[in-house]
């Protein structure tokens, strides 16, 4: 027997609850976005549910990941909301306002490094408005290849991008609680870190990506982790209930994590840089992604 049709389609606003949700891993940081309470987003993604008829986010007090159905939902609805913007961005053109950008970018170089650049970019004269889409580097790479923005910036793993240039340098530190052997070192050696377990990001982050490729090349490899988190607000959360150290990037940090950092040695490091997405020769983008390289 065929199954029972939705009750109605999805609305937009439910669509945009879900991408927001999953991109920050939280109901919470995905309401502040959307400029909601967060009780009102948890109705808006149960009556999306209801409408789909299965659970799409499994929920935990670290926040929400998609369930299987719930990533088969998330692409089809970045594109109608990528369409949506599209045909927004017309009708600006239409009324002699200029295109907007779409620039995506990791959290770390969101909160670190691009505040004070789109600000001086935007002192500029007659500068198209930015769009920006905050997410991890995997989703921007991704947005990349969907078309659903002109530029973005993301974190570049060993061996990836050889052909382009650093935006920004970066490096993978351990955040150790108070009281732990290894806030008397300088620098924690390599073949000492994977000697314990620590409070790691998701296996599909590119920070755990790359410590794990840089320690594989080293003949090293990170144990189980004590944790699995989805930002850097929870790695530090988690390390002060636990104890046991984060592997995180040092400019995900926050000015004063509240725990001592130090580096690896040798170190871990990594880099972000500019994409820039195939048909893309607009003079905004062009202008964004000069002043990005600058």
């Amino acid at each position: 027997m065929a199954a029972d049709p939705p009750v109605r389609p999805p609305d937009l606003a439910e669509l945009r609850g879900l991408v927001a949700a999953v991109h920050h891993g939280s109901i919470g940081a995905a309401a502040k976005e959307l400029g909601v309470s967060q009780p009102a987003l948890s109705k808006r993604l149960r009556q999306l549910e209801t409408v789909v008829g299965v659970p799409l986010l499994e929920r935990s007090p670290r926040g929400v990941v998609p369930t299987d159905a719930g990533r088969q939902l998330l692409f089809p609805a970045q594109r109608v909301l990528d369409e949506l913007a599209d045909v927004e961005r017309a009708v600006l053109r239409l009324r002699g306002r200029p295109r907007s950008v779409r620039l995506a970018a990791s959290a770390a170089v969101t909160e670190s490094l691009l505040p004070p650049l789109l600000a001086s970019y935007h002192r500029g004269r007659d500068q198209e408005p930015v769009e920006l889409v905050v997410c991890s580097s995997t989703f921007v790479r991704e947005l990349m290849a969907s078309g659903g923005v002109d530029v973005g910036i993301a974190a570049s793993g060993p061996g990836e991008d050889p052909d382009l240039e650093a935006f920004a340098h970066d490096e993978l530190v351990v955040a150790v609680p108070q009281g732990h052997p290894w806030a008397g070192l300088a620098a924690v050696p390599d073949r000492e870190l994977v000697g314990q377990r620590l409070v790691l990001r998701e296996p599909g982050a590119n920070q755990r990506q790359t410590a794990e490729s840089l320690l594989a090349d080293r003949g090293l490899e990170l144990p189980e982790p004590r944790a699995e988190v989805r930002s850097t607000a929870e790695a530090l959360q988690v390390a002060r209930e636990t104890g046991a150290p984060a592997l995180l990037s040092r400019l995900s940090l926050p000015a004063d994590p509240g725990m001592p950092v130090r580096p690896v040695a040798p170190a871990l490091p990594r880099r972000f840089v500019v994409l820039v997405g195939p048909g893309r020769d607009l003079p905004g983008v062009r202008r964004l992604v000069a002043a990005l390289r600058r």
